[in-house]
């Protein structure tokens, strides 16, 4: 099984850390299983994210997106995302997801740091 993150560092030391490839670091971070990364990439919404921030988040791929003006776009876009959706068992779990990267992005809003893509 592939091992898939997103990390959000909680200072800019972390950040650095993070940077220099040292796994262990003061982070929140949310680890998919194969079917939640597909679940979110069939979707559609790493396209979007992409769109909006310039980044390339795909299968096999590390990115990252440290941009406050891009990080509070995709605030905004994931918030509407998410209300946008209609009420199915499949969207509760998208919905359950994009929640987590909505938590995930505003703290590295708050933190002053970036949202970091592991695939």
């Amino acid at each position: 099984m592939k091992y898939r993150e997103i990390i959000v560092p909680l200072n800019k030391r972390a950040e650095l850390e993070l940077d220099m490839g040292k796994n262990e670091i003061a982070s929140e971070k949310l680890i998919l299983s194969e079917e939640e990364f597909y679940f979110l990439f069939d979707s559609g919404i790493f396209n979007s994210i992409n769109s909006i921030s310039g980044s390339l988040i795909d299968d096999y791929e590390d990115c990252s997106i440290t941009d406050i003006n891009n990080l509070i776009n995709l605030i905004v876009f994931l918030e509407n995302y998410e209300k946008g959706l209609k009420t199915s068992k499949s969207n509760v779990i998208l919905k359950k997801l994009i929640s987590k990267i909505i938590f995930l992005v505003k703290k590295a809003v708050e933190m002053k740091t970036g949202v970091y893509f592991f695939f």
